[in-house]
């Protein structure tokens, strides 16, 4: 029998599709109302299965009014802006039976009375938009005029628009310099790891149906390298069948080694597309640092977007498979976690201040070179005017130096912010310890 998993392109036998109940009620919820609905999450967590798997049920659950359309817009024909009502347009008529006239769309304008005609007859179209980014890249062809044509029907309820992104609107609209409102008339659903039950049904019910039950053992493996992930789940249990026809003793290295042939390229890209904080609270995750309150809020983050869980009070990364490299990627030069240091509870690293938390910026290696010279400097004058002041004290002038070279390790190593070291020099010259 042909195996029942696949792990390159979206799901859509509705037999492999498990889970995502609640979701799929939200949808539902907010279309019954003509509501627009933002799906965010990673690469890979099941957006497009999603949205497909929308398409497939939302008029068994909301009537047959409703016209829903699903578009890759990786798709070449969605280029352009006359590309792409073209396009859309003939797949609503080809939904329709042919009977919409649609030799008039050629822009924005003609796709509106299009839409308009179809509500004037009661038809509920829903355009699901998979890889949404595709389109805001182009600003140049799809700009304001564009984006602000379909915010027009989807805030009067002429059309229902279902986008799937790895970041949220705004900050898609923002990063490309656009400047409409698109965003605000969306509803947001961010899509993590799959519920536990889902998770076990999607490892044990193919397998079941072709009458093979796994061991503890199996589910375990399987659990071990990927989690309640779906992607993963899908490469673990694809392998395992594979392996079924092999002596039982020899299956989990089989699969182990190729599971992690396969998901190793995608584990860094997924490594490579994180910001320094959250790579900095995965290490500390997989006890490569030590915890802090500024953790906390990266960590909520990272949960949402499946790539963390909370398992008895303790986080935890969602495989141990993607926890092992974890710990084999570099540490972030800046991180708001500071690594632990061994054999001893006090932390004594301090992280340069970063840009976002309103501080002084990180200090570059040419500077801090910089630094080390006037540092040099002002060692010596100090020492000299000690010393021609108050020739009997030698021992002072010394202290001074060592003292100030001391200052620029910590610097030099990162252990001292630049603020640190000038509040610290306040001090030593007495003017202030503010």
């Amino acid at each position: 029998m042909p195996n029942p998993y696949s792990y390159g392109p979206m799901v859509t036998d509705p037999k492999m599709f498990f889970g995502r109940e609640e979701e799929l009620r939200t949808l539902y919820t907010r279309l019954r109302t003509m509501q627009s609905i933002s799906i965010v999450g990673l690469r890979r967590i099941g957006k497009s299965s999603l949205l497909y798997r929308l398409v497939q049920t939302v008029r068994d659950e909301l009537g047959q009014n409703y016209l829903p359309l699903y578009i890759d817009l990786q798709d070449a024909r969605y280029r352009t802006v006359v590309g792409f009502v073209t396009a859309v347009a003939g797949a609503l008529n080809e939904r329709m039976g042919g009977l919409l006239d649609v030799g008039g769309v050629t822009d924005m304008a003609g796709f509106t009375r299009l839409v308009e005609r179809l509500r004037d007859n009661g038809v509920c179209p829903v355009l699901c938009l998979d890889e949404f980014e595709e389109l805001v890249q182009h600003p140049e062809e799809f700009g304001d005029d564009f984006l602000e044509g379909l915010r027009a029907l989807g805030s009067h309820g002429k059309l229902a628009l279902v986008t799937a992104s790895r970041i949220p609107l705004a900050d898609l609209i923002q990063k490309q310099g656009l400047t409409s409102p698109f965003f605000n008339i969306f509803s947001q659903i961010e899509l993590g790891l799959l519920e536990p039950k889902a998770a076990r049904a999607l490892r044990r019910v193919p397998f079941e149906r072709e009458g093979v039950i796994l061991t503890p053992e199996e589910e375990a493996l399987v659990e071990e390298l990927a989690g309640r992930h779906p992607f993963y789940l899908q490469i673990a249990c694809h392998h395992l069948y594979e392996v079924q026809p092999e002596p039982a003793n020899r299956r989990a290295d089989l699969v182990r080694e190729r599971f992690n042939q396969d998901a190793k390229p995608h584990f860094q890209q997924l490594w490579e597309h994180l910001d320094n904080e959250a790579k900095a609270a995965l290490k500390m995750v997989v006890g490569e640092a030590v915890y802090t309150n500024q953790s906390e809020p990266v960590l909520q983050r990272l949960a949402c977007l499946g790539l963390v869980e909370r398992v008895d009070g303790k986080w935890r990364v969602f495989s141990n498979a993607f926890a092992a490299q974890v710990r084999r990627y570099p540490t972030p030069r800046r991180s708001k976690v500071r690594p632990s240091i061994r054999r001893s509870r006090t932390i004594l690293r301090r992280p340069w201040l970063s840009e976002r938390s309103g501080g002084l910026p990180p200090i570059s290696s040419g500077h801090r070179i910089i630094l080390f010279a006037g540092v040099a400097i002002i060692a010596v004058l100090v020492a000299t005017a000690v010393s021609l002041v108050l020739p009997g004290q030698r021992l002072r002038p010394m202290l001074i130096i060592a003292s100030l070279i001391l200052v620029f390790a910590l610097i030099g190593g990162g252990y001292l912010t630049g603020r640190d070291f000038l509040r610290w020099l306040a001090q030593l010259l007495g003017l202030g310890g503010g």
